[in-house]
């Protein structure tokens, strides 16, 4: 987890409640990344082994929640298998 926003662990707690509704759960061993800019929060969730499983064969998935800071309101990205970043449609985390 990034120490540099003062509130992160409510971040990431947030996303990691939100991460626990969704069907499928394909990550199995979570690692948190936080940044902030321009009134938004991004936690960035991937897992921890991705970068030990180059020869077999695994699921990559990282999922991104913006949230505004001022509204509270979020958006979720995903990309799966490292390739282009799609939004999650707004019923996918309940």
């Amino acid at each position: 987890m990034t120490s540099a926003v003062p509130d992160a662990s409510a971040y990431v707690e947030r996303a990691g409640k939100l991460y626990s509704t969704a069907v499928p759960q394909e990550i199995d061993y979570p690692v948190y990344s936080v940044s902030k800019e321009n009134g938004l929060v991004t936690v960035t969730l991937s897992n921890a082994r991705d970068q030990y499983v180059k020869y077999w064969a695994y699921f990559k998935t990282v999922d991104r929640f913006v949230f505004d800071k001022e509204s509270g309101e979020y958006v979720v990205y995903a990309s799966e298998q490292e390739e282009r970043e799609k939004r999650l449609e707004e019923n996918w985390f309940g």
